[in-house]
């Protein structure tokens, strides 16, 4: 090969070399971009969770949840899981799981252990707290109009004498802190 080619070889070599190069990193690239989309900030929704405040309120505080999730049974589990912040207090007693939720014909019934109610600390005013954040919170799905709450599968009349839980009910806002 003359020498005055070489530098034109060398060149070319070059270009496709870069090029090469450019097309891998596209699509390696495109294919963290897929892997983003799946697990980033768009496949995530962001749900209304009802706590109570110092005064006996509900006050809302926000989470973001995969949207892959059962939305219903996820917030529900993000309920009992508690609060973020210190200024609120948890509106479900402590050792309550959720054993499910079905939701069908605009009826949510939500499933719980029975430490929903013998872990219960009573009072009017915290039963109509502990009922009201369970269906105020279910009730933000548009599929969910009315919910009845049961423990392990069984309708119950009441958590601690104070609310008629025997049929659904609907949700409640009034008692949310403006």
């Amino acid at each position: 090969m003359s020498k005055m080619y070489r530098p034109l070889v060398l060149m070319v070599a070059l270009i496709l070399i870069l090029l090469a190069a450019g097309c891998w990193s596209g699509k390696a690239s495109e294919s963290n971009n897929n892997k983003a989309r799946v697990l980033g900030e768009s496949d995530r929704t962001e749900v209304v969770l009802y706590f109570c405040d110092r005064d006996g309120h509900l006050v809302v505080e926000f989470r973001e949840l995969a949207e892959g999730d059962n939305l219903p049974e996820a917030v529900l589990r993000e309920l009992i899981r508690g609060p973020e912040t210190n200024e609120l207090l948890p509106t479900v007693p402590e050792g309550t799981t959720l054993n499910g939720v079905v939701v069908k014909d605009g009826l949510a019934r939500a499933d719980f252990s029975p430490e929903l109610k013998t872990n219960h600390w009573g009072g009017s005013l915290g039963e109509t707290i502990t009922v009201y954040s369970i269906i105020n919170t279910l009730a933000q799905f548009p599929e969910v109009k009315r919910v009845q709450i049961l423990i392990d599968g069984q309708e119950v009349d009441t958590l601690s004498g104070h609310l008629d839980l025997s049929e659904p009910l609907t949700p409640n806002l009034e008692l949310v802190k403006k």
